[in-house]
């Protein structure tokens, strides 16, 4: 896929789950997240949430909270005040 976005690529017309796993770097160390970017006829957790691998398996953590940009790959920390004010926007 290189560069191309899920539906460039036409993959998205034709999966029923897409599933992101991507490195983050954050406060100066590399965690991973994952997310579910689509999941057909489902109201799925739109939240990006940190996940862990060790000797026992995978482990999923908690969301990646008071933190945008990730997806872009430019995390930036955002005041727990100013996330309350963007979700009650949403509401």
């Amino acid at each position: 896929m290189g560069g191309s976005s899920v539906s460039e690529a036409n993959i998205s017309t034709i999966t029923d789950s897409i599933i992101l796993l991507r490195y983050v770097e954050l406060y100066g160390e590399m965690r991973r997240g994952i997310t579910v970017l689509k999941m057909r006829g489902s109201q799925h957790n739109k939240e990006i949430i940190e996940f862990t691998i060790d000797g026992q398996g995978m482990h999923i953590g908690k969301p990646f909270r008071h933190v945008t940009g990730i997806l872009s790959g430019n995390p930036v920390h955002v005041p727990p005040d100013q996330v309350d004010a963007i979700d009650a926007l949403f509401q």
